[in-house]
């Protein structure tokens, strides 16, 4: 809903496709549907549970018309986190992807992408993703990681429910906002409405993931026109709803696991300014995260018995693959919804364990159904309700592909393949609440930046090859940073007018940069932004390092305080790099940060241990690189680098006869 408002200015047509049993909703998903069968709905915004479900007739058509571009899945990391035991479709997404992928193809269709999208990438989410949507690929992720600077974090251990609740509402009383208090049960969020109810507070809404889709529109409406200032939610508010100018967070719980905690707290100070991030929590709270922080997966005994349940309704398809019905049930009675649920997560467990390959078959065409071509707009009820009949059916059926040349209804080939990846599950879980749990015990031990670099970084791998993730750090304040900053005592009894919040050591903070040319460089760069100074190797010998190091420092002394080189020549200009009030950076190659728009000079006796960018003139700033005058140009390897570039050319020996060193 919060997608599409953003988008009414472009597209004056619904995008968001949802549920709700008013006749309005129910007229807006079949205009939807008739929109994507024509190839006239530019872009729609829905759930995995109705892209897999009312909504996939309309897609499986787009598709084979060639109308589907991408399949996008905003908050990817939510297939790894909800997909194991909350929400299975998200993970049913990937068989309904492989199902659309055939019928483009049969069609001669080109096939769509598939984009994966997350702020949070853990290795875990990565792995999740990468075995559920790797096949057929290519499967390649582009990270740029960096935490949030805007939170300052704050935790308050409580000894019961009646101080965690005073804590609250006293940060209430005083907190920015707009405001968002979590919570992480349904029941909580009623108590905590009642509160403010009997506080006086008017301008609040509560949501949770049972409220109705119009009691949805109502709190988005108002809370992105900023007519309510406070929201009591579960975690279901605030994903993918991009409101800029929230000043607080407030958990008056534990959350689950650090992922959660981090994606929660960064829902604030979207626009660049600072936020307030506060945990209030008691023992409670931490043996009820504990408790939901262990996810629910089927056992391989009762698995086992739900796939050979399965199994024994198999139809052949074609090769390896077959459709089996998620109705089918064990020996014990239960309800058949709440069965088709875990047969459902018992599929999805067997395609990540590699024992099976997640399908689709395309839905029934209505003219198979009905023996003719009938427009929606013009059914009966009565064809409305066989289609019904039959889209219910082909519901209650899977289409799978065997993967294993084993017998996968065999006890021993379920302990090999599922057991280890429960294991390995589970234990991705527990270290995501231990996380989470070492944070608010020992607050003052580490940065929270620190915490959050080892859950985000992920390591590089050879086979299957998977680059290296590193995590920039920020943290704009957190119990460790604020003890190692002496500052002002505030007295208990009202704010001291003279205390100032210390700057947290993560977050260096300098006055803006002149990014202008100094006159003495005017000659040097000729009114460009990069110019080249070139050496031979017998300068190198003849003792042109000591000449090159006074034209670094003079150019350190005119302006330019980035000065990039290996390490063994920056360890000769570390003791004598002199700085001041401004910045002064020191780098390899390899710790080159270029998201640093700074002047620089850059020392690259060999050019391919850089990235090519650097001949190139820079958007901000300038640059003069100092390289080997048989240096080759990084994009045509038989062309000299000083014949490549139509930039200011220098020689080293012909410096101290231009520029004062």
């Amino acid at each position: 809903m919060d997608q599409e408002e953003e988008l009414q200015d472009k597209f004056d047509m619904p995008l968001a496709y949802y549920g709700g049993a008013t006749e309005a909703n129910e007229r807006r998903r079949e205009c939807i549907r008739n929109q994507i069968r024509r190839g006239q709905q530019p872009i729609v915004f829905t759930s995995p549970e109705s892209f897999c479900g009312s909504l996939a007739p309309a897609i499986f058509q787009a598709a084979r018309r060639g109308y589907l571009g991408r399949l996008v899945v905003d908050e990817a990391h939510i297939v790894d986190q909800w997909g194991d035991d909350f929400r299975s479709s998200f993970q049913e997404l990937a068989g309904v992807r492989h199902g659309l992928l055939r019928e483009a193809g049969k069609a001669d269709e080109s096939p769509f992408q598939t984009v994966l999208m997350t702020a949070t990438l853990t290795e875990s989410v990565l792995d999740t993703l990468e075995s559920l949507f790797g096949e057929p690929g290519p499967f390649e992720h582009v990270s740029a990681t960096q935490l949030r600077p805007e939170p300052s974090y704050w935790y308050s251990r409580c000894d019961s429910a009646e101080e965690k609740a005073s804590r609250v509402m006293e940060a209430l009383r005083h907190l920015p906002r707009p405001l968002i208090l979590y919570t992480t049960e349904r029941d909580d969020v009623d108590d905590w409405a009642e509160r403010l109810r009997s506080e006086g507070y008017e301008r609040w809404k509560t949501m949770t993931g049972g409220s109705s889709s119009d009691h949805r529109q109502e709190v988005l409406r108002k809370w992105r026109n900023d007519q309510v200032d406070l929201v009591v939610a579960t975690s279901a508010f605030g994903l993918g709803v991009d409101k800029e100018n929230v000043r607080a967070v407030v958990h008056a719980c534990l959350p689950e696991s650090i992922d959660r905690y981090y994606q929660e707290v960064g829902r604030s100070g979207r626009d660049g300014k600072a936020s307030v991030s506060l945990v209030a929590f008691t023992n409670k709270d931490v043996e009820t995260a504990a408790t939901i922080n262990n996810k629910k997966l089927i056992s391989v005994e009762k698995g086992l018995e739900r796939w050979q349940a399965m199994w024994g309704t198999q139809t052949h398809l074609q090769g390896r693959r077959y459709r089996v019905r998620t109705d089918a049930m064990r020996e014990i009675d239960m309800d058949n919804d709440y069965n088709r649920i875990w047969n459902v997560r018992t599929l999805n467990l067997m395609h990540r364990a590699g024992l099976i390959g997640l399908d689709a078959a395309p839905p029934p065409k209505r003219e198979e159904v009905l023996g003719e071509d009938v427009s929606e707009e013009t059914l009966t009820t009565e064809q409305a309700e066989k289609l019904e009949d039959a889209f219910e059916e082909y519901r209650s059926k899977r289409t799978i592909e065997i993967r294993t040349d084993e017998d996968h209804t065999e006890r021993d080939v379920w302990e090999e393949t599922i057991g280890p990846l429960r294991k390995d599950i589970k234990r991705q879980n527990r270290r995501g609440f231990e996380v989470m749990r070492e944070l608010v015990n020992a607050p003052t031990q580490t940065c929270v930046a620190e915490r959050f670099q080892k859950v985000y970084g992920i390591e590089a791998r050879s086979d299957p090859p998977r680059e290296q993730v590193v995590v920039a750090p920020a943290c704009g304040g957190c119990p460790f940073c604020r003890r190692r900053v002496k500052s002002s005592t505030v007295l208990s009894s009202g704010p001291d007018p003279s205390y100032e919040e210390p700057a947290c050591p993560q977050m260096p903070r300098w006055a803006e940069y002149d990014l202008n040319v100094p006159a003495e460089l005017d000659d040097l760069l000729s009114g460009e932004r990069i110019a080249v100074v070139l050496y031979s190797q017998s300068d190198l010998e003849d003792g042109a390092q000591e000449q090159i190091r006074r034209f670094v420092r003079w150019f350190h002394r005119v302006g330019p305080h980035y000065a990039v080189a290996p390490e063994e020549t920056l360890q000769r200009w570390r003791n004598e790099w002199w700085g001041g009030t401004a910045p002064v950076f020191l780098e390899d190659p390899e710790g080159r940060e270029e998201r640093i728009p700074l002047p620089e000079v850059i020392f690259a006796p060999d050019l391919t241990d850089f990235p090519k960018s650097v001949v190139f003139p820079p958007e901000n700033g300038f640059r003069v690189l100092i390289v080997p005058d048989h240096a080759r140009s990084p994009f045509q390897e038989r062309r000299p680098l000083r014949d490549a570039l139509d930039i200011p050319l220098h020689r080293l020996e012909s410096i101290p006869t231009k520029f004062v060193l």
